[in-house]
């Protein structure tokens, strides 16, 4: 998580629109096609915010929305989508860090089109558990 990272929440907070965001995405190793697609992670887009950019979320708006549904995948693309609808999603202008480990192994565009196709997939109605046999466990 970024350094000071419950100050930057808490100020993205005291906007009453904001219902929960996140942080920017950053890799823990250097690829040109990785900070590509971590300068996309500063937009609102459908494509770009996962779970490992630190979700946060106001307290009564997560037992709204009923929490994280109880998914084998996509629970974060779900999340977000359900929590959209309660008023506005911050990026936050700091990164928190990730492994770039799947996108080294499998080719940083090749996944980024595989996340890509997932996520549309799910937002078309393809059931998660469907999903989850198509993504590959890389550890």
């Amino acid at each position: 998580m970024p350094e000071r990272f419950v100050a930057h929440v808490q100020q993205a907070l005291q906007d009453a629109s904001v219902v929960g965001g996140c942080f920017q995405l950053r890799f823990d190793q250097s690829h040109p096609m990785l900070r590509f697609y971590c300068w996309f992670t500063q937009f609102p887009g459908r494509f770009f915010h996962f779970g490992d950019q630190g979700f946060f979320v106001r307290h009564e708006v997560f037992e709204q929305m009923g929490g994280f549904r109880s998914l084998p995948f996509m629970e974060d693309v779900d999340f977000l989508r359900r929590l959209r609808r309660y008023g506005r999603f911050a990026v936050l202008p700091v990164p928190v860090v990730t492994s770039a480990r799947r996108f080294l192994r499998r080719g940083v565009i090749r996944q980024q089109l595989g996340n890509i196709l997932l996520v549309t997939l799910f937002e078309l109605g393809v059931p998660a558990e469907r999903l989850a046999r198509l993504y590959p466990h890389i550890r």
